[in-house]
């Protein structure tokens, strides 16, 4: 198995030692069309076993794409010189070349290695160019034009491909099949993101008027000072939402993942909470919203570390958007609140501050 995955790799680079073969070679000698024959012939055969046998590799490609460039060179050195050049032809090769140069400065700009396509312009003017010696003796004059044709059409093909696409195929057919592609990566970059901007507009989003998520809460929100709590809006919150829950918990005391220090549920659907909600288990200006019992008490506690706790704290609130409203004890407690709201969550979202003592 690993040896059919490397013959056609193999016989790519003995097309590379055959075209420098070639070069001592006389043009006029039996072996010279011999080699020259083997050239030809391993440019068809290595693909062909690469595709039957499913070796096909990045590596197989740039190897073929260097073996074609030598042969190419080769085939130029040794019949350029016998041609009587005229002026269209020196200047049709000489902008072929300059069209070729662009093509790998702006593969490399682009993706950073030499992009050498494998499309059927290519292939059609390799062909012309490997069946050169038989169009000279046909068609004279007439196989010059038709190499330089080919030779030009497939250059400026390429060079549109590479300058237009997003994403380098060795393998591509030509510019329509191209545009298919670019056609195909469109419609899934547009699918993408159609979906993430739903997925965006699912997503709850928090925020605060007196701090940014993950900033230092202001000292009114704190056990320090006036300890009401802060003014929250929510972003794309669901039209289902029938209710909202709101649970806060410091995220750093010692041997505890999480200490609560407010949890209310029943909020009516709305996209802005009041700052300073008022103490008491109901609260009455929310259309009587329950605030059960956190840090032993039912209303909203704030930073307070204590004096041996120097330490920066994490206070999360964490937002629930209900299908409904809880029917709850006045004197749940934060487990109570996530039980019951099992199967009627609709969206969650958060924001945390800091706060150090």
């Amino acid at each position: 198995m690993k040896f059919k995955r490397q013959l056609p790799n193999c016989i790519t680079i003995s097309r590379i030692v055959l075209s420098i073969v070639l070069l001592i070679l006389p043009i006029s000698g039996t072996s010279f069309l011999m080699v020259y024959f083997l050239c030809g012939l391993s440019d068809a055969i290595d693909g062909y076993l690469a595709r039957r046998w499913r070796s096909c590799s990045e590596m197989g490609a740039k190897l073929d794409s260097i073996a074609d460039f030598f042969f190419l060179a080769v085939v130029l050195i040794k019949y350029l010189p016998s041609i009587v050049w005229e002026r269209w032809m020196l200047i049709s090769i000489i902008l072929i070349a300059f069209i070729r140069l662009l093509s790998i400065m702006i593969g490399y700009y682009k993706f950073h290695e030499a992009a050498f396509l494998h499309t059927y312009a290519n292939k059609a003017a390799g062909f012309a160019i490997y069946c050169f010696p038989i169009l000279m003796y046909l068609l004279k004059s007439d196989a010059i034009f038709l190499c330089v044709l080919l030779a030009g059409l497939s250059a400026i093909e390429e060079l549109g491909i590479i300058s237009w696409t997003k994403k380098l195929d060795r393998n591509c057919r030509g510019f329509w099949d191209m545009i298919k592609i670019m056609k195909i990566i469109y419609e899934k970059e547009k699918v993408m993101k159609k979906s993430d901007m739903n997925q965006e507009e699912s997503q709850l989003i928090i925020e605060s008027p007196s701090f940014v998520d993950q900033g230092w809460i202001p000292k009114k929100h704190t056990g320090f000072d006036l300890d009401i709590s802060p003014e929250f809006v929510l972003h794309h919150l669901s039209k289902e939402a029938v209710s909202i829950a709101i649970i806060m918990d410091d995220l750093d005391i010692p041997f505890i993942s999480e200490y609560c220090h407010w949890v209310i549920w029943n909020i009516p659907r709305l996209e802005r909470i009041p700052e300073n909600i008022p103490y008491g288990p109901q609260v009455a200006s929310l259309q009587n919203a329950i605030q059960g019992v956190a840090y032993g008490v039912h209303r909203y506690r704030g930073p307070k570390q204590p004096v041996f706790i120097r330490s920066t704290h994490r206070y999360r609130f964490t937002f629930y958007a209900l299908n409904s409203y809880l029917e709850l004890e006045q004197g749940a407690k934060k487990s109570d609140v996530i039980q019951a709201m099992q199967g009627h969550i609709l969206q969650t979202g958060s924001i945390t501050g800091i706060y150090k003592r």
